[in-house]
């Protein structure tokens, strides 16, 4: 330690009932240090209450008291400053009843040499600021084992010296409670090693651990041990050799960390990774197989899927089976309806849109497109999905309006054959009784009986 008087301002205090004896200390050292003088044990007493003191100086004879009892007393109360007692008596038994009854550093004989006297405190000061740094330094060791030991505490971890001379083991507190062994035990490395490792980890750990002898390489591994107790516990390690200054092995270091709680949590997060991918895979199949039916029925369908925003553009589109187009398939993404159809059908479908998005309905509507000089009747159902985007499923009914319009015609047609042969057959009743009439006149029979009338009628009917 380094010791220099200028860096710190000592704090001495004289006490002596010798006014004369205390201005000549004045003098000879109230320039290297705060000095506080006293004629008495009482105003001793006072300063040292009320100020930090280092160095305590008392004369020996001193009116109703001596100094070995004041300083005895000071020891008491204050056991940090160093003690020096001087006296004009040169009586080596009070030197020595000082020294081992109350342990002053030092005693002087008066008259003192100022040169002498100095060297005395600057020895004394220097002892006072050895022990002083040597104290400080032991409590921040224990503060720091405490809170080492608090830390492996909490981080459950440990501490192993392996003497690879004497093959002697030492181990912290915190892996003997890991290991789950007793404190007071005594450990060869081959006893505890076999006793400790799990068996099928054991090869493996000597293997790390002969490396770090042999080679001095450090290693870092995972392994598990059995307590006494039949618990496992699964340790994080990590082995470093140490060497003398010839780099010969002294010491094998190994820091454990129980870290079973880690390995149970990533073998939890295994399990249900794996069985989140077994339920991955299961869903992909299903959504392959969903897909395939899917492609399967609009291939089956017929119809054209359009998938058309508010404003008309073209998302998506699916051609139907069979079914011409205004224009090629490629031109309908990104387009508007009223850039591709005419201006009344496209009214009639932004329309339909506007009342699908509103009403969150099904709705239907029917419009016709002229392509290749050819008129094309479609069907479609709008659906909603979402808040701006519809899909029109599109269906052409073009042979079912040919046929509707076909069978009106024939209707029309039979119609008219049918009024054509009505009227044939009431022109016919209307000469036959025209007939039975003259025959009657002419006093003949009549040609037609009576009940061929009722006869035609039934026909007719």
């Amino acid at each position: 330690m380094d010791f220099d008087k200028e860096t710190v301002r000592y704090s001495l205090l004289y006490v002596d009932d010798e006014a004369i004896n205390l201005l000549a200390f004045k003098k000879d050292f109230g320039e290297d240090y705060n000095l506080f003088t006293a004629v008495n044990t009482k105003e001793g007493f006072k300063i040292l209450k009320e100020n930090e003191i280092h160095l305590v100086i008392s004369d020996y004879l001193m009116p109703g008291v001596r100094g070995t009892e004041f300083l005895a007393e000071v020891k008491k109360k204050y056991p940090e400053p160093k003690l020096i007692l001087i006296s004009a008596y040169d009586d080596f038994s009070i030197l020595v009843k000082a020294v081992n009854d109350i342990g002053i550093f030092r005693f002087i004989g008066k008259p003192y040499e100022p040169k002498d006297f100095r060297q005395v405190i600057t020895n004394a000061l220097y002892n006072y600021q050895l022990e002083k740094d040597k104290n400080h330094s032991k409590k921040i060791l224990i503060e720091s084992q405490k809170k080492l030991l608090a830390a492996q505490n909490v981080a459950r971890m440990g501490f192993l010296d392996w003497d690879l001379k004497t093959d002697k083991l030492e181990l912290s507190a915190e892996l003997v409670r890991l290991y789950g062994l007793d404190l007071d035990e005594k450990w060869s490395s081959a006893d505890l090693f076999k006793n400790i490792i799990h068996p099928d980890d054991y090869d493996f750990v000597s293997k790390h651990l002969d490396l770090t002898k042999q080679k001095g390489c450090s290693q870092s591994f995972d392994h598990r041990i059995v307590r006494p107790d039949g618990k496992i516990l699964w340790m994080h390690a990590a082995a470093e050799l140490l060497t003398d200054s010839e780099s010969k092995p002294i010491s094998l270091v190994l820091t454990a960390i129980d870290i079973t709680e880690r390995k149970m949590a990533e073998a939890e997060l295994e399990q249900h990774r794996e069985h989140l991918e077994d339920l991955v895979r299961e869903r992909t199949q299903e959504l392959k197989l969903s897909e395939t039916r899917n492609m399967a029925l609009l291939d089956a369908v017929p119809d054209m899927i359009f998938q058309v925003r508010r404003d008309g553009t073209y998302v998506e589109f699916i051609p139907g089976k069979n079914m011409k187009t205004i224009v090629p398939v490629s031109d309908f993404i990104g387009k508007n309806i009223r850039d591709i159809i005419s201006a009344e059908t496209a009214d009639l479908i932004m329309e339909t849109i506007e009342l699908t998005l509103h009403t969150r309905k099904v709705h239907t509507a029917e419009y016709q497109f002229l392509i290749s000089d050819e008129v094309h009747y479609r069907e479609a159902r709008f659906i909603g999905l979402g808040k701006d985007e519809v899909m029109i499923i599109e269906r052409d009914v073009s042979e079912r309006k040919k046929a509707e319009e076909s069978l009106k015609r024939h209707s029309e047609e039979l119609e008219n054959f049918n009024n054509i042969m009505v009227d044939r057959e009431m022109r016919i009743i209307e000469l036959k009784e025209e007939v039975n009439k003259l025959a009657a006149e002419a006093g003949r029979e009549e040609p037609y009986p009576p009940d061929w009338e009722e006869d035609n009628r039934n026909i007719m009917n």
